[in-house]
Protein backbone atom coordinates (compact mmCIF):
# COMPACT_ATOMS: atom_id res chain seq x y z
CA UNK A 1 0.00 0.00 0.00
CA UNK A 2 3.20 2.27 0.03
CA UNK A 3 2.24 3.33 -3.83
CA UNK A 4 -1.08 4.64 -2.38
CA UNK A 5 0.06 7.65 -1.52
CA UNK A 6 1.70 8.90 -5.05
CA UNK A 7 -1.65 8.45 -6.29
CA UNK A 8 -3.49 10.59 -3.89
CA UNK A 9 -3.40 14.78 -3.16
CA UNK A 10 -5.98 16.71 -1.14
CA UNK A 11 -8.27 18.93 -3.07
CA UNK A 12 -7.67 22.36 -1.59
CA UNK A 13 -11.57 23.51 -1.47
CA UNK A 14 -13.54 20.13 -0.62
CA UNK A 15 -10.35 18.60 1.44
CA UNK A 16 -10.91 15.42 0.19
CA UNK A 17 -7.94 12.89 -0.41
CA UNK A 18 -8.87 11.82 -4.08
CA UNK A 19 -6.82 10.28 -6.79
CA UNK A 20 -4.30 12.12 -8.69
CA UNK A 21 -7.10 11.36 -11.72
CA UNK A 22 -9.10 13.97 -10.23
CA UNK A 23 -7.11 16.81 -10.73
CA UNK A 24 -6.37 18.99 -13.87
CA UNK A 25 -2.81 18.99 -15.25
CA UNK A 26 -1.42 22.29 -14.92
CA UNK A 27 2.54 22.68 -15.20
CA UNK A 28 2.59 26.37 -13.55
CA UNK A 29 1.10 25.01 -10.37
CA UNK A 30 3.18 22.86 -7.57
CA UNK A 31 3.79 19.75 -8.47
CA UNK A 32 1.92 20.29 -12.11
CA UNK A 33 -1.28 19.83 -10.99
CA UNK A 34 -4.11 21.97 -10.38
CA UNK A 35 -4.54 22.53 -6.40
CA UNK A 36 -8.73 21.68 -6.63
CA UNK A 37 -10.36 18.68 -8.35
CA UNK A 38 -11.89 18.96 -11.22
CA UNK A 39 -15.62 19.05 -9.73
CA UNK A 40 -14.81 21.83 -7.53
CA UNK A 41 -13.74 24.08 -10.54
CA UNK A 42 -16.41 23.17 -12.17
CA UNK A 43 -18.43 24.05 -9.13
CA UNK A 44 -16.65 27.72 -8.99
CA UNK A 45 -17.90 27.98 -12.71
CA UNK A 46 -20.61 27.03 -12.44
CA UNK A 47 -20.92 24.03 -15.28
CA UNK A 48 -22.43 21.46 -12.63
CA UNK A 49 -23.99 21.24 -8.90
CA UNK A 50 -21.65 19.51 -6.98
CA UNK A 51 -22.61 16.70 -4.81
CA UNK A 52 -21.59 15.26 -1.66
CA UNK A 53 -19.07 12.52 -2.57
CA UNK A 54 -19.93 8.57 -0.77
CA UNK A 55 -16.53 7.15 0.49
CA UNK A 56 -16.22 3.74 -1.66
CA UNK A 57 -13.74 0.90 -1.45
CA UNK A 58 -11.20 -0.44 -4.16
CA UNK A 59 -12.01 -3.93 -6.31
CA UNK A 60 -8.33 -4.20 -6.40
CA UNK A 61 -6.64 -3.21 -3.16
CA UNK A 62 -9.33 -2.16 -0.79
CA UNK A 63 -8.61 1.06 0.45
CA UNK A 64 -11.54 3.19 1.27
CA UNK A 65 -11.75 6.32 -0.94
CA UNK A 66 -13.97 9.60 -2.33
CA UNK A 67 -14.44 8.41 -5.95
CA UNK A 68 -15.94 11.90 -8.22
CA UNK A 69 -19.06 12.42 -9.68
CA UNK A 70 -18.29 10.66 -13.11
CA UNK A 71 -17.26 7.53 -11.63
CA UNK A 72 -20.56 7.11 -9.40
CA UNK A 73 -22.51 7.93 -12.63
CA UNK A 74 -23.31 5.26 -15.28
CA UNK A 75 -21.49 2.54 -12.84
CA UNK A 76 -23.37 -0.32 -13.71
CA UNK A 77 -20.87 -3.13 -12.26
CA UNK A 78 -20.74 -0.67 -9.09
CA UNK A 79 -16.56 -1.36 -9.24
CA UNK A 80 -14.58 1.22 -8.33
CA UNK A 81 -10.87 1.72 -8.15
CA UNK A 82 -8.55 4.26 -6.43
CA UNK A 83 -6.41 4.51 -9.59
CA UNK A 84 -5.79 3.96 -13.20
CA UNK A 85 -3.60 1.21 -12.70
CA UNK A 86 -5.76 -0.27 -10.22
CA UNK A 87 -8.18 -0.38 -13.15
CA UNK A 88 -6.51 -2.20 -15.47
CA UNK A 89 -4.56 -4.57 -13.28
CA UNK A 90 -7.76 -5.75 -11.87
CA UNK A 91 -9.07 -5.94 -15.27
CA UNK A 92 -5.69 -7.89 -16.64
CA UNK A 93 -6.47 -10.35 -13.76
CA UNK A 94 -10.24 -10.79 -13.63
CA UNK A 95 -10.27 -11.27 -17.67
CA UNK A 96 -12.20 -14.04 -19.61
CA UNK A 97 -12.96 -12.98 -22.91
CA UNK A 98 -11.60 -14.37 -25.81
CA UNK A 99 -7.89 -14.96 -26.04
CA UNK A 100 -7.28 -13.30 -22.46
CA UNK A 101 -9.04 -15.42 -20.17
CA UNK A 102 -6.31 -18.08 -20.70
CA UNK A 103 -3.44 -15.78 -20.77
CA UNK A 104 -2.64 -15.44 -16.76
CA UNK A 105 -2.28 -19.55 -16.69
CA UNK A 106 0.31 -19.60 -19.74
CA UNK A 107 2.56 -17.02 -18.12
CA UNK A 108 2.32 -18.53 -14.68
CA UNK A 109 3.15 -21.78 -16.02
CA UNK A 110 5.95 -20.39 -17.97
CA UNK A 111 7.56 -18.63 -14.54
CA UNK A 112 5.65 -15.14 -16.32
CA UNK A 113 8.95 -14.49 -18.42
CA UNK A 114 9.82 -15.14 -22.32
CA UNK A 115 10.71 -18.46 -23.08
CA UNK A 116 13.38 -17.85 -25.00
CA UNK A 117 15.30 -14.50 -23.96
CA UNK A 118 13.70 -14.53 -20.14
CA UNK A 119 12.36 -10.85 -20.24
CA UNK A 120 9.42 -9.69 -17.65
CA UNK A 121 7.79 -7.15 -19.44
CA UNK A 122 5.86 -7.00 -22.64
CA UNK A 123 4.92 -10.41 -22.30
CA UNK A 124 2.73 -12.09 -25.12
CA UNK A 125 0.70 -15.60 -25.66
CA UNK A 126 1.53 -16.77 -28.82
CA UNK A 127 -0.26 -19.55 -30.74
CA UNK A 128 2.62 -21.70 -31.88
CA UNK A 129 0.32 -23.45 -34.90
CA UNK A 130 -1.23 -19.81 -35.97
CA UNK A 131 -4.64 -20.09 -35.65
CA UNK A 132 -5.17 -19.01 -39.55
CA UNK A 133 -3.63 -22.43 -40.18
CA UNK A 134 -6.28 -24.10 -37.53
CA UNK A 135 -4.16 -23.57 -34.70
CA UNK A 136 -6.56 -23.83 -31.55
CA UNK A 137 -6.40 -22.62 -27.85
CA UNK A 138 -5.28 -25.98 -26.57
CA UNK A 139 -3.05 -25.72 -23.50
CA UNK A 140 0.50 -27.67 -25.54
CA UNK A 141 -0.59 -24.79 -28.70
CA UNK A 142 0.31 -21.61 -26.26
CA UNK A 143 3.42 -20.39 -24.91
CA UNK A 144 4.89 -17.28 -23.25
CA UNK A 145 7.31 -14.76 -25.82
CA UNK A 146 7.87 -10.93 -25.20
CA UNK A 147 7.26 -8.59 -27.87
CA UNK A 148 10.46 -9.00 -29.76
CA UNK A 149 11.15 -12.56 -29.95
CA UNK A 150 7.09 -12.63 -30.76
CA UNK A 151 7.56 -10.61 -33.68
CA UNK A 152 11.39 -11.83 -34.94
CA UNK A 153 11.07 -15.75 -34.23
CA UNK A 154 8.01 -16.65 -34.10
CA UNK A 155 7.33 -14.58 -37.14
CA UNK A 156 10.21 -14.15 -38.69
CA UNK A 157 12.47 -16.11 -41.20
CA UNK A 158 12.95 -18.96 -38.99
CA UNK A 159 9.67 -19.53 -37.56
CA UNK A 160 9.46 -23.33 -38.31
CA UNK A 161 13.14 -23.81 -36.62
CA UNK A 162 11.76 -22.28 -33.46
CA UNK A 163 8.24 -24.18 -33.63
CA UNK A 164 9.70 -26.82 -32.85
CA UNK A 165 11.63 -25.94 -30.04
CA UNK A 166 8.24 -23.87 -28.59
CA UNK A 167 6.79 -27.66 -29.50
CA UNK A 168 9.43 -29.51 -26.99
CA UNK A 169 8.66 -26.57 -24.43
CA UNK A 170 5.28 -26.90 -23.83
CA UNK A 171 4.45 -31.25 -24.32
CA UNK A 172 6.82 -31.36 -21.05
CA UNK A 173 3.81 -29.84 -19.25
CA UNK A 174 0.50 -31.29 -18.24
CA UNK A 175 -2.79 -30.74 -19.51
CA UNK A 176 -4.26 -29.80 -16.20
CA UNK A 177 -7.85 -30.66 -15.47
CA UNK A 178 -9.89 -27.18 -15.79
CA UNK A 179 -8.47 -26.09 -19.03
CA UNK A 180 -11.10 -27.98 -21.22
CA UNK A 181 -13.27 -25.56 -19.57
CA UNK A 182 -11.74 -22.22 -19.92
CA UNK A 183 -11.09 -23.24 -24.00
CA UNK A 184 -14.81 -23.79 -23.67
CA UNK A 185 -15.86 -20.69 -21.95
CA UNK A 186 -13.25 -18.43 -24.29
CA UNK A 187 -14.75 -19.57 -27.16
CA UNK A 188 -18.05 -19.07 -25.83
CA UNK A 189 -16.83 -15.77 -24.84
CA UNK A 190 -15.37 -15.06 -28.22
CA UNK A 191 -18.78 -15.56 -29.90
CA UNK A 192 -20.18 -13.27 -27.34
CA UNK A 193 -17.82 -10.60 -28.15
CA UNK A 194 -18.78 -11.20 -32.26
CA UNK A 195 -22.78 -11.21 -31.12
CA UNK A 196 -22.16 -7.93 -29.08
CA UNK A 197 -20.30 -5.83 -31.73
CA UNK A 198 -22.85 -7.12 -34.15
CA UNK A 199 -25.42 -5.92 -32.12
CA UNK A 200 -23.83 -2.50 -31.40
CA UNK A 201 -23.25 -2.02 -34.91
CA UNK A 202 -26.85 -2.69 -36.11
CA UNK A 203 -28.06 -0.14 -33.52
CA UNK A 204 -25.13 2.66 -34.35
CA UNK A 205 -26.56 2.40 -38.31
CA UNK A 206 -29.97 2.41 -37.38
CA UNK A 207 -29.24 5.69 -35.03
CA UNK A 208 -27.80 6.99 -38.16
CA UNK A 209 -30.42 6.73 -40.48
CA UNK A 210 -32.61 8.04 -38.45
CA UNK A 211 -30.64 10.78 -37.74
CA UNK A 212 -31.72 14.08 -39.93
CA UNK A 213 -28.33 14.85 -40.76
CA UNK A 214 -27.93 11.34 -42.87
CA UNK A 215 -31.99 11.75 -43.85
CA UNK A 216 -30.80 15.51 -45.44
CA UNK A 217 -27.92 13.44 -46.73
CA UNK A 218 -29.63 10.86 -48.37
CA UNK A 219 -32.00 13.69 -49.96
CA UNK A 220 -29.21 15.46 -51.37
CA UNK A 221 -27.81 12.44 -53.17
CA UNK A 222 -31.08 11.14 -55.11
CA UNK A 223 -31.10 14.82 -56.11
CA UNK A 224 -27.97 15.06 -57.62
CA UNK A 225 -28.47 11.47 -58.83
CA UNK A 226 -31.48 12.39 -60.99
CA UNK A 227 -30.00 15.81 -62.43
CA UNK A 228 -26.81 13.58 -63.22
CA UNK A 229 -28.80 11.06 -65.10
CA UNK A 230 -31.02 13.50 -66.96
CA UNK A 231 -28.04 15.32 -68.01
CA UNK A 232 -26.28 12.22 -69.30
CA UNK A 233 -29.71 11.35 -71.27
CA UNK A 234 -29.80 14.29 -72.66
CA UNK A 235 -26.11 14.70 -73.91
CA UNK A 236 -27.02 10.95 -75.44
CA UNK A 237 -30.16 12.64 -77.15
CA UNK A 238 -27.98 15.55 -78.29
CA UNK A 239 -24.98 13.13 -79.51
CA UNK A 240 -28.06 11.23 -81.86
CA UNK A 241 -29.01 14.21 -83.28
CA UNK A 242 -26.49 15.46 -84.21
CA UNK A 243 -25.28 11.87 -85.95
CA UNK A 244 -29.06 12.19 -87.82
Amino acid sequence: MSDLAQHNRLCSKCNLELPLESFHKDKSKEGGIYPSCKDCRRLVSGAIKIRERTPKRCKYCGTTFHPRNGQVDGNKAGHFFCCNDHYHAHGRENRETYGKGYQKHIRERDGNCCTCCGKTFNLHVHHIVFRSQQGDNSYKNLITLCAFCHTSKAHGEGQKLWRDQFLRHTSKFDVPDFWQEMKANTEMGHKRALEKNRRKGRERYKKIKASPVYQEYQRKRSEYAKEYYQKMKAAKKKEQSTYT
